[in-house]
């Protein structure tokens, strides 16, 4: 999804910026939008006042507005993962390249499950 909206917004991204700070990102705020979702994510005895500070640097740069519409769609994400996991959801008998690309482009692997690749 991210990679669709950056295309029709005509917004330069390489995708590795997930992983890779130096990768080249035009989207504004883009690492403290990656930090947001990674302490929404974080779980343990540091991750709250991690969260709240990140989300204090939202508000900040961004509004509130803006901040509770990023922290919508860390939400959105985040349940649509989790339905997927839960319904073991598989992507067929091939992947797309654009999918093994992907994964190559994050250092991941594609779970055996979603199909030859």
């Amino acid at each position: 999804m991210l990679r669709a909206s950056c295309e029709e917004s005509g917004i330069a991204i390489d995708l590795s910026c997930i992983v890779d700070d130096t990768a080249k990102c035009d989207v504004e705020h883009a690492a403290l939008l990656l930090a947001f979702a990674d302490s929404v994510l974080a779980t343990g005895p540091d991750a709250e006042p991690t969260l709240e500070n990140v989300r204090a640097q939202l508000v900040a740069n961004l509004g509130e507005a803006r901040m509770s519409r990023a922290a919508g769609v860390v939400a959105n994400f985040q349940m649509m993962n989790r339905a997927l996991d839960v319904l073991g959801a598989q992507f067929g008998r091939e992947l797309s390249p654009s999918v093994v690309e992907l994964a190559a482009v994050l250092d991941m692997q594609v779970p055996s499950h979603w199909g030859n690749h």
